[in-house]
Parts: C-alpha cells; structure tokens; sequence
C-alpha cells in the first residue's frame, strides 16, 4: 500500500489513482477479516490529524512489540498476545494505503516507508528472538533468524512487487517502477527503490520486458 510523500505534505497534482482492491489477490484472512478492518480504521483516522506514514511506522512498531511478547518466559499468553499484536500489523499495513487513498496523499516515498516500516520492524522481531535463545541454542539460532529474515526479504519484496506490478499492468496503477513514480523524492529514498527494484528484477526477470512491450506494442525482445 501507498503512503504520504513527505510525512505531512500532501502530494500536488491531480488525484491519485485508486490502488483496487482484486478479490482474485486476497486470501480470505484478507478478505474477511485484515482488510475490512483496515478499512474502517482509515475511515476514522481520516478525520484525524494522523497521517498515512505515521500508521506505516506504527504498525512497524508492532512487530517490535511482538517480538518483545514471543519471547517473555512462562506463560503461553504471552506468545497469544505476540500473535494479536502481529496480525495488529497486517491491520496497520493495510490502514497506510487506506488512508493514504482516502486523504489523497498517496505516493512512492510513502512505499518505501511502508516497506522499511515492515521490513526493519522484522529484523528487529528476529534479532530478538536471537538474542533471547542464544544463550541455549548458541550460533545456530543466529543461522536460523538470519535465514529467516532474509526469506522475509525475498517473499515480501516478490509478492509485494508481482502485485503492484499486476495492478500497474491491468488497472494502470503507478508504484515504484513507473516512470511516474520515479519522480523526485530524497536521494536516500531513491537509492532504497533501486535496491528494491533491483531484487524484483532478479525474482521476476521477465517483468521489464513486459513493461516495454506493453508500452510499445511493437518491440519484440
């Protein structure tokens, strides 16, 4: 989902255009439960001060706080209440672009801050569970967590990709590969993109080429 560029500056120029939501993408957690309340939630943060990048940080945050709640001893309602607060995550994930789409505040910086939002508070969620259980399962819970973490990476960066890539395709929704959506933004957040589309490009190899035929139905690759 798409945020706000920068933090509080709205975005000028005409009207975003509307990220659908493609009930052939949404998995029924998704479609019953995540983006429903997602939904609502945006509804009422619309009349809010809130902004788009600061529910992307917030739900960042609950990843760290889940994190910190899977590796309190003693008690099975601790790894419960890690369990809510990590699908709370999947709710704020969803509210950003919501919002974002609601307030006309969308744009691709607000994507990176999205996904470092999501991919940082995960390192954090794996290093503290690292740093928790090594002193009994020594390096090869360091082995398992960074395995971990970097199969985040390269599932989130696919999926996320192949689905903002489909919509650019099918419904001509801009994201971070468009050449509209290249435009502007600080020089740190422009390296991240490329870093970003970097992988997506290993992953899908393929996907260029489709966008340069499609915008030029006559070349053939």
């Amino acid at each position: 989902d798409v945020s706000i560029m920068p933090l509080d500056q709205r975005q000028a120029g005409p009207a975003p255009a509307v990220v659908p939501r493609v009930a052939a993408m949404q998995n029924p957690l998704d479609r019953w439960l995540y983006h429903p309340l997602a939904a609502h939630l945006a509804t009422v943060l619309a009349r809010t001060p809130v902004t788009p990048n600061i529910v992307s940080i917030g739900g960042g945050l609950l990843i760290v706080a889940a994190g910190a709640a899977y590796v309190q001893p003693g008690s099975p309602w601790f790894a419960i209440l890690g369990l809510l607060l990590h699908m709370g995550w999947h709710i704020l994930d969803g509210a950003d672009g919501d919002l974002a789409r609601m307030t006309g505040r969308t744009s691709p910086v607000g994507e990176i801050v999205d996904g470092l939002s999501d991919y940082l508070g995960h390192v954090i969620l794996y290093l503290t569970i690292a740093a928790t259980a090594f002193a009994t399962a020594g390096w090869t819970i360091v082995i398992l967590v960074v395995a971990a973490g970097a199969s985040r990476i390269v599932q989130a960066n696919f999926h996320e990709s192949q689905r903002r890539q489909y919509l650019h395709w099918v419904h001509d929704v801009d994201w971070l590969r468009t050449t509209r959506a290249r435009e502007g933004g600080p020089r740190a957040l422009r390296a991240l993109r490329r870093i970003y589309l970097a992988l997506a490009d290993r992953l899908a190899p393929g996907d260029p080429a489709i966008d340069r035929a499609l915008a030029d139905p006559g070349c053939r690759d």
